[in-house]
């Protein structure tokens, strides 16, 4: 292993090792400032014109990793009913989707792991309300995913959830992997089940305040 090897893979593990210790922490700002410089660190070293090939690859599926798996702890809509995020938090997480988007497009990547990029940016669409760009994400994830069955219907059920016209409806979709045979199909409506309900919790509870008349907008 030369030094540059050595180098970087040291630098890979006290990355990773820090941003897992701020994921189990749950604090969420710390989690993004920290993951954002961690991505800046790794990427910088990939684009080092002294960067050997090999290396530029481990760097970027490092800095995608990272940000794959800080992001999507940020995602809201995993539990029901939906844990607090701010719109500058969600805003950051969703920048940090993008960025993974990017290293994807680069990397070799399985159709799995090529939808999961447009999803991701998606489903933080989804949560800040931008719903046009979240049916053109989950959408393109849809693609993707075509070679996956079940992935592909996970993303078709995304896509309803944004209230896309060409989706099938979500009671069908869920309908559809609840009986299926595919790889994980269950798991995957049971997500799906919980983020339809995590999202109309979230929604109530914020008309609610909207009707209290103390309510002030931010």
């Amino acid at each position: 292993m030369t030094q540059q090897e050595t180098t970087l893979t040291a630098l890979i593990d006290h990355l990773e090792s820090q941003v897992k210790q701020a994921r189990k922490a749950a604090d969420i700002d710390p989690l993004l400032t920290l993951t954002a410089a961690a991505m800046d660190q790794l990427e910088q070293a990939a684009n080092d014109p002294a960067t050997a090939a090999a290396d530029r690859e481990r760097a970027q599926k490092s800095a995608k990793k990272l940000g794959y798996n800080a992001a999507a702890d940020v995602w809201p809509f995993w539990d029901n009913p939906p844990p607090a995020r701010t719109q500058q938090q969600l805003r950051a997480a969703r920048a940090i989707a993008v960025r993974v988007a990017d290293l994807s497009a680069v990397l070799p990547q399985t159709p799995t792991q090529a939808g999961n990029a447009p999803w991701l940016i998606g489903a933080f669409d989804l949560a800040l309300g931008d719903l046009p760009s979240a049916q053109s994400h989950f959408s393109a994830a849809r693609s993707h995913f075509e070679p996956v069955p079940e992935m592909k219907l996970l993303a078709e059920g995304y896509q309803a959830l944004a209230g896309d016209p060409a989706a099938s409806p979500l009671e069908t979709t869920i309908q559809t992997l609840t009986t299926s045979a595919l790889p994980h199909a269950k798991d995957l409506a049971e997500q799906l089940l919980t983020a339809a309900a995590s999202i109309q919790a979230l929604t109530a509870s914020l008309r609610a305040q909207r009707s209290n008349p103390s309510f002030q907008r931010p």
